[in-house]
């Protein structure tokens, strides 16, 4: 689509291929999609399902599948089902369902430009994998751009896992926000740091009545806050039966952290390890 407003409802769109980008649908303006079914689809870029690429547009899509979509066959490959790529650009993502899918980073959803807004409400991530990259990162979502705003609300994360960070999200960009709101993350792994979480770069972090079970990092945190990263605010989180290998739990190295009202139970590793000032005071 060159730029005009469309919209897809009750469609499926399978065994697609592009040799860049958007395996399925590649968007340059506004897109609405409604109760569609997206499989087995593939880019070797970017977007092995969507991508969107048109600068200041709307996407929503609501009650649709994302199942074995793919972007891997290049060595920076990213977004497995879905790829935001258009500036200033906003999506809001309601009832999805993302299955078994692979990418290098961004193993289901990927953002790779300025000022992009994330709105996930009520969907599941599961199997989702970024995978054969030492630097793969973001099992199920992947920021990469600056300037981005990323907010989920009521959805679940289960067995996602990256090669190097963040099983399930990792957040790489400069001057971003993130809001985490009643959501679970189970199962999650990663042969590094940030066996749920990677936060690197952030401008704000918030994450409320959120549970973290049976995540693992084999050589790190289950949430890794680095020290480009400000603003981490966990309130009344559930960390249980959690695997953090030669870390702790909660790794931070940002300034202004703080977690109330919090519950650790049977993690192995120490609860929190701070290099500056974090506060744990309500406990």
């Amino acid at each position: 689509n060159s730029g005009q407003p469309v919209q897809i409802s009750n469609c499926s769109f399978n065994n697609n291929t592009a040799r860049e980008y958007g395996g399925a649908v590649y968007n340059y303006g506004s897109l609405t999609i409604n109760n569609s079914n997206f499989t087995n689809n593939q880019a070797f870029s970017r977007g092995g399902a969507v991508l969107g690429m048109g600068a200041g547009e709307t996407i929503e899509i609501f009650n649709s599948q994302f199942i074995n979509n793919s972007a891997i066959t290049k060595s920076d490959s990213c977004g497995g089902a879905i790829a935001g790529c258009g500036y200033s650009s906003t999506w809001n993502l309601h009832d999805l369902l993302f299955e078994n899918n692979n990418a290098k980073s961004g193993g289901a959803i990927v953002g790779t430009s300025t000022l992009l807004t994330w709105n996930v409400y009520s969907s599941i991530f599961v199997n989702n994998h970024a995978l054969s990259s030492k630097d793969s990162m973001g099992g199920a979502i992947y920021n990469r751009a600056t300037s981005t705003v990323i907010e989920i609300y009521n959805s679940v994360f289960i067995n996602n896992t990256a090669d190097a960070c963040g099983g399930t999200l990792g957040y790489n960009g400069s001057y971003s926000l993130y809001k985490i709101v009643n959501s679970i993350f189970e199962n999650s792994l990663t042969n590094k740091i940030g066996g749920a979480l990677y936060l690197n770069g952030t401008n704000g972090v918030t994450i409320t009545s959120s549970n973290f079970t049976h995540c693992s990092s084999l050589n790190g945190s289950i949430i890794h806050n680095t020290l480009y990263s400000n603003n981490l605010k966990i309130k009344y989180p559930n960390f249980a039966h959690n695997q953090a290998y030669n870390s702790a739990i909660i790794y931070n190295e940002g300034l202004d952290g703080n977690i109330t009202y919090s519950t650790f139970y049977n993690n192995t590793e120490n609860s929190i390890y701070s290099t500056k000032y974090f506060d744990a005071r309500y406990n």
